[in-house]
């Protein structure tokens, strides 16, 4: 295909496929606006489209391409071995994932795809009590052998890259979280207090009964003596507010108990935890570690990578289970 193409070699040749190929941008096939868009959509509320991650996938494809195409008549001109001419697959599929490495594109890939599991596996079952029932002659074995191949043969690679995910996904937030688990608590803690999601404290009516003792303290202040009714109020002013201080701490531990274990369930590999954790980093940044949320919102997106990039993104480009 090139055996001709060294009788070009002159300096504005290969001036102009060096431009060429800098000129060839994404920018050029603008997929990082349908990224944008990609990353406006919200996955729960009907606005998702397979369409827009497809059409993205064609831009990358097709400027994929063109870079490819440009490096290899710039190294033929050189004279020089040229590189790969496969399209980067793997690369194209993260891009197209990133948008939807959060807790709600992670909750909506992995409901799809363990659906698409339940299906296969229901369908399999479907099939070896129909193939019990007809004759070998019959018409439909030929179309039910061939489907039950085709069950068989992808079933396992994705059951392989859920399993992947739930198990590349704790290894990636402990990667994140690393030794800033007791942080990551208090941070929630604050967050919590700081958005008034922390329930009030039930005082048994100690509040009330500290009011009417400072109440008389005050009237007897009038006075100015230390008779026997300001030692006894002095009293149980003291008492309420050693109790008032005992509930109040031990409200803050049952709450800080609760936040733990919703930090153990996120370390755990929950969904649910990633989302709630995500969200607080979001809301209230300045109470967590430095640096701490930009590195958790890339958490799922490596875990994606280590666990069957491809098949994931074609799980999110597929309408239904028999498209991927």
């Amino acid at each position: 295909m090139y055996e001709n193409v060294k009788a070009f070699s002159h300096p504005a040749h290969e001036a102009r496929i060096a431009k060429t190929v800098a000129a060839r941008t994404p920018a050029d096939y603008d997929h990082e606006g349908i990224l944008k868009r990609l990353e406006s959509l919200d996955v729960f509320h009907n606005r998702y489209r397979t369409s827009d991650v497809g059409q993205t996938r064609v831009l990358l494809e097709r400027h994929s391409a063109t870079i490819i195409r440009a490096q290899l008549v710039a190294a033929h001109i050189k004279g020089e071995t040229p590189g790969t001419s496969d399209i980067p697959q793997v690369e194209i599929a993260t891009i197209l994932l990133a948008p939807f490495a959060g807790p709600n594109g992670l909750t909506l890939l992995v409901g799809k795809l363990s659906n698409a599991v339940a299906q296969d596996e229901a369908e399999l079952v479907r099939m070896a009590s129909a193939l019990q029932t007809v004759e070998p002659h019959d018409s439909p074995v030929r179309a039910l052998l061939t489907r039950q191949v085709t069950i068989e043969n992808r079933l396992p690679g994705r059951k392989a890259a859920l399993e992947g995910f739930r198990s590349a996904f704790p290894v990636a937030i402990a990667a994140v979280v690393g030794d800033q688990t007791e942080q990551l608590v208090a941070g929630l803690a604050e967050s919590r207090a700081l958005s008034g999601r922390v329930p009030t404290v039930g005082d048994g009516g100690i509040v009330a009964e500290l009011a009417e003792v400072d109440r008389q303290l005050a009237q007897l202040g009038a006075v100015n003596v230390q008779g026997p009714t300001t030692a006894r109020l002095q009293g149980e002013r003291a008492e309420l507010t050693g109790r008032l201080e005992a509930t109040r701490t031990e409200h803050a531990a049952t709450i800080v108990a609760r936040i733990r274990a919703e930090v153990d369930q996120l370390m755990a590999g929950s969904l649910e935890a990633y989302g709630t954790v995500f969200r607080a980093l979001y809301e209230h940044k300045a109470s967590f570690p430095p640096g701490l949320a930009d590195r958790y919102a890339g958490a799922g997106l490596v875990a994606l990578g280590n666990a069957s990039p491809c098949l994931w993104s074609s799980c999110l480009e597929s309408r239904d289970s028999r498209e991927f």
